[in-house]
């Protein structure tokens, strides 16, 4: 399990947790969270993801398009929320790509998902309370915004080119550099507490 710096665990996440993955055996299981300790009430989920639906999940993470998980109460590029068989990571040699300081995490998920034979999704308990901090690293100024996108998007390719090279994929990829542009105007070029002249 990861728990990010500013976040929590909720009262017996861990025993709802293994209790989730031992019924299921699933080598990944994503479940529910909510903010700064208050849940939000979404239709209960509890399904194991067919391989057409991992697709999906997969090119939306690739997107960056992850909207319709997040309105079932589920983050999916995010690696915290989740439960993993750590097997599959040391056995697949999935880590964090050295050198990236944004978007490490979705890329973990994606090579994670795509060694999963089960993955199931479950929001009926709230594991984890995510605490939307506003002095957060992701949303201050910064010029990691920038520079990294050119290096997110070639570990994007290198598993495209790997595992998914199929022009839907492309297509993904031409959309997460969109929302990558868009990402680094407002965290950076336009961000209230930017000085750099536009």
């Amino acid at each position: 399990m990861f728990v990010d710096a500013d976040d929590e665990l909720m009262p017996d996440a861990c025993q709802k947790s293994l209790e989730c993955i031992k019924e299921s055996n699933a080598d990944v299981i994503v479940l529910g969270y909510c903010f700064s300790h208050k849940e939000i009430r979404h239709n209960p989920i509890s399904i194991i993801i067919s391989e057409e639906e991992k697709e999906k999940l997969l090119c939306d993470i690739v997107s960056w398009d992850t909207k319709e998980y997040t309105s079932l109460g589920l983050n999916v590029d995010a690696p915290w929320g989740k439960i993993f068989k750590k097997n599959i990571a040391e056995k697949n040699n999935i880590i964090y790509p050295v050198g990236l300081a944004r978007s490490q995490d979705a890329i973990f998920c994606l090579y994670f998902y795509e060694y999963s034979r089960k993955i199931v999704f479950d929001n009926r308990i709230c594991i984890y309370s995510y605490n939307d901090n506003m002095d957060s690293v992701c949303r201050s100024c910064s010029e990691t915004s920038v520079r990294m996108l050119p290096f997110i998007l070639g570990e994007l390719e290198k598993f495209v080119e790997k595992h998914r090279p199929i022009n839907k994929f492309r297509r993904a990829i031409g959309f997460r550099v969109y929302r990558g542009l868009l990402e680094a105007e407002l965290r950076y070029f336009f961000h209230p507490k930017c000085d750099v002249p536009v």
